[in-house]
């Protein structure tokens, strides 16, 4: 599964911006990460480098995965 969602985020071919893949992929960290990193390399002087919109998303879901971590999480296996 995680190799299909890097596949279609665009690190295997690029991606038209504004296409219906890029519209769907837009809500996945792993297509935020790829457009920051680009971005970050590509960016305009005298802006700022970072994209703050990829950055949030990013954020938005790593908050989301701690707390369902921390909510389901055990060390030790469940017994019966």
């Amino acid at each position: 599964m995680f190799f299909v969602v890097l596949a279609f985020s665009g690190l295997y071919f690029p991606i038209t911006p504004g296409s219906t893949l890029a519209n769907i992929t837009d809500y996945l960290p792993v297509r935020r990460l790829i457009v920051s990193l680009q971005d970050s390399f590509n960016h305009i002087p005298g802006t700022s480098p970072w994209a703050w919109h990829d950055l949030g998303v990013i954020a938005i879901w790593s908050v989301l995965g701690v707390l369902l971590t921390l909510r389901r999480w055990q060390w030790a296996p469940r017994r019966g």
